[in-house]
């Protein structure tokens, strides 16, 4: 990921996921909370539709857990090995 920052001076990375698709993560400039948006950047007839998460610091925390746990195990947490 490359990092660079919006034209509010918050962080933002681009990527694409296995299909291809573009996605971002990017510090959001909400005020009052600690925040960022993570998911697909969609373009529905050369408009941006905002079809990305808009997370706070706790739900950031309870949804990292899970992902180390699948980047351990390659399962998410419950699921057994096949």
């Amino acid at each position: 990921m490359q990092w660079s920052h919006t034209e509010h001076g918050c962080a933002i990375a681009e990527f694409d996921d296995l299909y291809g698709q573009r996605c971002s993560i990017q510090r959001s400039s909400v005020a009052g909370t600690d925040a960022l948006w993570l998911g697909v950047d969609v373009d529905f007839r050369g408009t941006a539709v905002n079809k990305r998460m808009h997370l706070n610091r706790a739900q950031v925390q309870e949804l990292v857990v899970h992902l180390q746990h699948f980047v351990g195990t390659g399962l998410l947490p419950g699921e057994e090995p096949k």
